[in-house]
């Protein structure tokens, strides 16, 4: 199907499905209590860019630029493609209607055909991913680099602990979750039958 119509892989949501600029560094709860419960949604789609990288990961990059600033901003010169590249995975990212919490910031038009090609990944929010990833690992691979082992080592182990201790509510939730019998949604028997009556299938 995809070769013969590579627009039955297009959908719609581009601009909807985005990333919401505070989804990154800003934690849900807030910081000492202040921004808390801001929202994070500004589109009722960007549940989809949610990229929270954590407080472990949050002082681990602080600490790693404040301990050499300078060497920081030479690795961003000296990496500067792949610098460039989550930068413009995180304009895509945030696609043309840029939020930040529920504030529309600004909004730039684009020709059909770029919406187009836009809409073939509709879930745009999912870009940010390897920003936030790399927010989260290379911090860690500076301070061992560029910091003493009795900074880099405590300061890692602790970051680690803020992860997850930040984290333990959403994995107790999810083992809940999982731990559950699951629901037959469908009627099974009826699809059965169907499905022996032909040779294939074709999902789209």
């Amino acid at each position: 199907v995809f070769l013969a119509d590579p627009s039955t892989m297009k959908s719609q949501g581009f601009g909807h499905y985005s990333w919401n600029l505070v989804g990154l560094l800003l934690p849900p709860d807030g910081v000492f209590g202040y921004l808390a419960g801001l929202p994070r949604d500004g589109t009722h789609g960007q549940y989809e860019g949610e990229s929270y990288i954590g407080r472990g990961a949050l002082l681990l990059l602080v600490l790693a630029i404040a301990f050499a600033p300078k060497r920081s901003l030479a690795a961003v010169r000296r990496y500067w493609v792949f610098v460039g590249m989550l930068l413009l995975f995180a304009v895509y990212a945030a696609s043309n209607v840029v939020y930040a919490s529920n504030v529309l910031l600004f909004e730039y038009p684009l020709p059909q055909k770029i919406l187009d090609l836009g809409n073939y990944f509709r879930a745009t929010g999912r870009f940010i991913w390897p920003l936030a990833y790399s927010l989260m690992v290379l911090p860690v691979a500076a301070l061992f680099r560029w910091c003493p082992a009795v900074v880099a080592l405590p300061a890692a182990a602790f970051g680690v602990y803020l992860q997850l201790h930040e984290g333990a509510p959403g994995f107790a939730w999810r083992r809940h979750l999982t731990s559950q019998v699951a629901a037959d949604l469908i009627d099974s028997p009826k699809i059965q039958g169907w499905l022996s009556q032909h040779q294939g299938i074709y999902q789209v």
